[in-house]
């Protein structure tokens, strides 16, 4: 009788047992791969630039030596150089931003314009010679006095000379400079003749048997007075840029600004001598290489439709 009015209200019955709850337990992530720095061991910047000509292995060997060593100890990366056969090649490796690699590269002018044209890279500093075409190579026309020509646009049904087809001198940079002015080298003029030699090109352009031909602002000055007495040069011309070092953009910000702002000042020594035939780096001086995008702008030649594969 105790025991049953001790008894809470509510039916009686067997006591349920506790049901056990799940707790979710965490997972631990995996470990974040961390991103190379570039310019480290594990992420060295890739130097590339045109192999020069007519230089011994010996001497590329050492100059190459003498580029990464200077790299590596006035901005602590490390870099290593490659030379490649065309700037075709350099191009496309500037321009793969899906490789993540960091590469800076040498290019000459009509290879800049190629990068510019496709939007990739930045520019960091420009090659100079101790000459008095200090930046570039001045490419311009010479006529023979009695031809009448006094423009590159009245080149057109003229009787032109060069050395080949692919001379650099004599006729791929003159023809840039003649589209630029609106006369198509391959349809406009009269004729085009070979010459053997500077010699022929120039003793006939002073006789009169070419009326035009084209080279740079340097050969002919060297050119003697007593063979040019019957050549005028003309005022138009074009300034090709010896070489731009151009960075992709896996180039962080913080190194391109400090090469833009030391290696101007480093003693470089025999290396850019050897590998970029210049003697000094300095700042891009912006007009000038405004001038020659605009220059090859009026070309109306798709620079970037040449640089893809």
């Amino acid at each position: 009788m105790v025991l049953s009015g001790c008894r809470r209200g509510g039916t009686g019955g067997p006591t349920s047992q506790p049901t056990a709850t799940y707790t979710p337990r965490s997972t631990p992530l995996p470990a974040l791969t961390e991103t190379p720095v570039p310019g480290s061991v594990d992420s060295p910047i890739r130097m590339l630039l045109v192999e020069p000509e007519g230089v011994r292995a010996t001497a590329l060997g050492s100059a190459i030596d003498a580029l990464q060593t200077a790299f590596n100890e006035q901005f602590g990366l490390v870099v290593e150089t490659e030379l490649l056969d065309s700037s075709a090649e350099i191009i496309r490796q500037i321009c793969n931003t899906a490789s993540g690699i960091p590469v800076m590269a040498w290019l000459d002018g009509l290879a800049y314009a190629a990068t510019n044209a496709l939007n990739c890279g930045y520019p960091l500093l420009q090659l100079e010679r101790d000459s008095d075409e200090r930046i570039g190579e001045t490419i311009q026309i010479i006529v023979n006095a009695d031809s009448g020509i006094n423009s590159v646009r009245q080149l057109a049904d003229s009787a032109f000379c060069r050395i080949s087809y692919d001379d650099r001198m004599t006729w791929l940079l003159p023809s840039l400079l003649m589209q630029a002015n609106g006369v198509d080298p391959t349809t406009d003029l009269d004729s085009v003749t070979n010459f053997e030699t500077m010699d022929a090109l120039l003793e006939a352009v002073d006789q009169g048997d070419c009326q035009a031909a084209g080279l740079s602002a340097a050969y002919f000055a060297n050119v003697q007075p007593g063979r040019r007495r019957n050549i005028e040069v003309l005022d138009d011309t074009m300034v090709v840029p010896y070489g731009i070092l151009v960075a992709s953009a896996q180039v962080s910000l913080g190194i391109r600004e400090s090469i833009q702002t030391s290696l101007p000042q480093l003693d470089a020594g025999t290396w850019l001598e050897t590998l970029l035939t210049a003697d000094a780096i300095n700042e891009i001086e912006a007009e000038s290489l405004e001038d020659w995008i605009a220059t090859l702008g009026r070309t109306g030649i798709d620079f970037a439709a040449l640089a893809r594969p």
